[in-house]
């Protein structure tokens, strides 16, 4: 994703439903890994964590063998950071055929992260 072979209309997330957003990183096209701009949800997505989402579409079948993260910080006039705290994957053929990746008991995996360093 951080070189551009996902294109970005691969790329959509929970702010791309919100038509005021005027400023780039709430566009999900800005979720790539190294962005200076990056992505971050809004404050509505965050009234209600369970609907953030981001997604990519693969066009195909592929094994992903790991995902990376990483925080950033929003400037003016915000002025904090902002940074991932769990993520839980899902895939599927289909939006609507999306299913967790599950533990050894059937249970959705959550993946935690810890921010050792938060700019």
């Amino acid at each position: 994703m951080e070189d551009g072979t996902i294109r970005n209309n691969q790329i959509s997330s929970s702010t791309d439903h919100n038509q005021d957003l005027l400023r780039p990183e709430f566009w999900s096209r800005e979720g790539r890994l190294n962005n200076p701009i990056g992505y971050f949800a809004t404050s509505s997505d965050q009234e209600t964590p369970p609907n953030i989402w981001f997604q990519v579409d693969l066009k195909s079948d592929f094994t992903i063998t790991g995902i990376k993260v990483q925080g950033g910080k929003l400037g003016p006039p915000f002025n904090f950071n902002e940074y991932l705290l769990t993520l839980q994957v899902n895939y599927g053929d289909s939006v609507d055929s999306l299913a967790p990746i599950n533990d050894g008991n059937g249970q959705a995996k959550v993946c935690l992260y810890t921010c050792s360093y938060c700019l």
